[in-house]
């Protein structure tokens, strides 16, 4: 590309690009630990709390998606493009993501085997192994990176696109859109995809709209930032019209899965699918706008454990599930109500800081447990294990 503003700005850290990570896996964590509840937890007096929790952390995987766009597009964009730097890309993909979802998808399948398949052919069972390596369902939360690998293969061409014909850059966002409503109503009319949510276009507009505003950010981060010195007129319109948006998503949101579960209302799936990702896109933004002021209003303490937890998410997000499924191998029992809400809270504790303590011993003290939980830096996991 030629000499672009943006092409040339400066490409230093991002803290708060940090923390949004650390907020979405904990949205992730909390998705899982809920999802009992949203089931068993009707009759409690608590239970809008529980279906709260559940619903409002539904953009945490959309979310990464537009993070993973966002960091991809924030570090590349200004790089030489050349075959090293494909063959870099691709040799870390491969080795901190695609090797670790490879061994925790056999762990999950030998697990998945042994307690609903165990008398089935090995013939079989391989073959059910493979395809459901090949599509990211060994487990029900592996098939994020099942999305992933589809966005790193578009990744290069894309790149090359914006780098070649920068005037699609402002494009990106709208064409994206066009693609994600046409597969979906595609799906409405004629596929009829059952795991619709496991393919790169449903995520289309949350991912271009991460790289587009990766691109950007050196010229964006002083406006998206929320402070009083950056309180001008139109900026404050700005941030309490995306304030708006978001918060009539999450509202909807909340209302029509309350309906659904509660009185087992049916809505169009196509419907839903354009509710999530307005949710998803909104919820992005605000993340990326609150996440600078947050990182202000933060004491040190709390900023270096959510950093932590950020540098090893993947590892986190890899392994949580394997500890909530022992975990609820021994339900709470007694019929005091205070017990379940004790169990499920003990079992989000568990699920982040039962695997963030696990992770972090393993980058201090396992050899090759970048292999095992993605890419690890030593320095932050030292510092969690040492309290």
């Amino acid at each position: 590309m030629k000499n672009t503003k943006w092409a040339a700005a400066a490409r230093s850290r991002l803290p708060e690009i940090q923390l949004v990570r650390a907020l979405l896996i904990i949205a992730v964590i909390m998705i899982h630990a809920t999802s009992f509840a949203t089931l068993q937890m009707k009759d409690s007096s608590l239970y809008p709390v529980y279906h709260f929790l559940n619903v409002s952390m539904a953009f945490a995987t959309p979310a990464f998606v537009f993070l993973s766009g966002f960091v991809l597009f924030y570090s590349y964009c200004t790089r030489p493009i050349n075959g090293a730097l494909i063959s870099s890309f691709y040799r870390k993909r491969m080795t901190f993501v695609i090797i670790p979802y490879v061994f925790f998808s056999v762990i999950y399948f030998i697990l998945y085997y042994n307690a609903y398949t165990p008398t089935m052919p090995a013939e079989e069972t391989f073959r059910s192994f493979l395809i459901k390596l090949a599509t990211g369902k060994a487990y029900t939360h592996l098939y994020y990176v099942f999305i992933m690998a589809q966005m790193y293969v578009l990744f290069p061409v894309l790149l090359l696109l914006f780098r070649r014909f920068s005037g699609l850059i402002k494009w990106a966002v709208p064409a994206a859109l066009v693609v994600q409503l046409g597969f979906f109503i595609w799906n409405e009319e004629a596929l009829h995809i059952t795991n619709l949510m496991s393919w790169a276009p449903s995520y289309a507009t949350p991912y271009m709209l991460g790289a587009v505003l990766g691109i950007y950010y050196p010229r964006l981060r002083g406006w998206l930032h929320i402070s009083r010195e950056h309180a001008a007129p139109r900026r404050i319109a700005g941030w309490l019209t995306g304030l708006a948006a978001w918060l009539c998503c999450l509202t909807a949101m909340l209302v029509i899965l309350y309906d659904s579960r509660m009185n087992g209302a049916v809505y169009s799936p196509l419907m839903l699918n354009v509710l999530k990702m307005l949710y998803s896109v909104t919820s992005s933004l605000m993340l990326l706008l609150i996440a600078p002021f947050l990182y202000r209003l933060l004491p040190g303490k709390g900023l270096r454990a959510l950093d932590s937890i950020a540098a090893l998410s993947f590892g986190i997000y890899l392994l949580h599930p394997l500890l909530l499924y022992f975990y609820r191998k021994f339900p709470a029992e007694g019929g005091v109500s205070w017990h379940y809400h004790a169990w499920y809270a003990v079992g989000f504790g568990l699920a982040l800081g039962g695997t963030w303590l696990i992770v972090a011993a393993a980058a201090r003290y396992l050899p090759g447990a970048s292999l095992l939980f993605g890419e690890l830096p030593r320095k932050q996991a030292r510092s969690v294990v040492r309290g």
